[in-house]
């Protein structure tokens, strides 16, 4: 499957992904002030809430959503109207569960963890578009058969080309 078959099923962002997008619903200008989103700017926002609102679904899982709580919640969610924003884009997620024991039984558990070998599974299976800043997760899904993007891979082509806009060709 090529990438614009499986952005038509749907879309799995990892969890630094999430966050920025998650970030850049509250205020992207916020995008870049966070550890585990330092690298990306609102622009990088813009262009992730373009692609994931180009896919009929954002497909997670219940570990994803678990870093994703633990790590944006506690910094940037004490107002109420803050955190409804981000639940409103998180209730209409397709979350997606994998049974513990395909993920403990998997030679790469110790490599990829818990969270990452979840997105593997979901992916694999269900044949969705995975956005990515994880190398191991990239190589890792590549090499199983899997359609996923490096979103550094295409920064670095955007930065190449002066700024302007990449298709996902």
């Amino acid at each position: 499957m090529d990438v614009r078959g499986a952005l038509s099923r749907g879309i799995i962002l990892d969890t630094n992904l999430l966050l920025v997008l998650g970030i850049g619903l509250v205020q992207p200008a916020l995008v870049g002030r966070f550890k585990r989103t330092e690298a990306y700017s609102p622009n990088d926002f813009r262009n992730l809430r373009g692609l994931v609102q180009s896919s009929p679904r954002l497909v997670t899982t219940p570990h994803v959503l678990t870093e994703f709580s633990n790590l944006l919640f506690r910094p940037l969610f004490h107002h109420r109207l803050r955190s409804e924003r981000v639940l409103a884009a998180v209730r209409q997620m397709t979350g997606l569960h994998v049974e513990k024991d395909v993920l403990i039984e998997h030679a790469a558990l110790a490599r990829l963890g818990f969270t990452d070998l979840g997105i593997a599974h979901v992916a694999r299976r269900d044949h969705y578009l995975v956005l990515t800043d994880d190398e191991s997760l990239f190589c890792h899904l590549s090499g199983d058969g899997c359609v996923v993007i490096n979103v550094n891979h295409l920064r670095s082509r955007e930065f190449i080309q002066g700024g302007q806009s990449t298709d996902v060709d």
